[in-house]
């Protein structure tokens, strides 16, 4: 389950108790958070208890550069 948030701010606890409640709700096995920001602390924290991959703008751009070289997600 992936869960795609576009702010101007840092995204806070809101987004990810959402995904956490959607993770225990549907059963996933795996759930992210992806953002053209950053993430909280409290979100991060968060996050990280209920084990739920926060990629934030660095991370993201890494991604796009390596698959714009061909190099894939893998």
């Amino acid at each position: 389950m992936v869960q795609a948030k576009r702010y101007k701010n840092k995204v806070g606890l809101k987004a990810v108790q959402e995904i956490v409640s959607a993770k225990s709700y549907y059963g996933a096995d795996e759930c992210w958070v992806i953002t053209n920001n950053y993430f909280t602390a409290p979100a991060m924290k968060l996050g990280n208890i209920n084990d739920v991959l926060l990629i934030e703008w660095d991370e993201l751009v890494e991604w796009m550069l390596e698959e714009d070289k061909g190099e894939g997600l893998a």
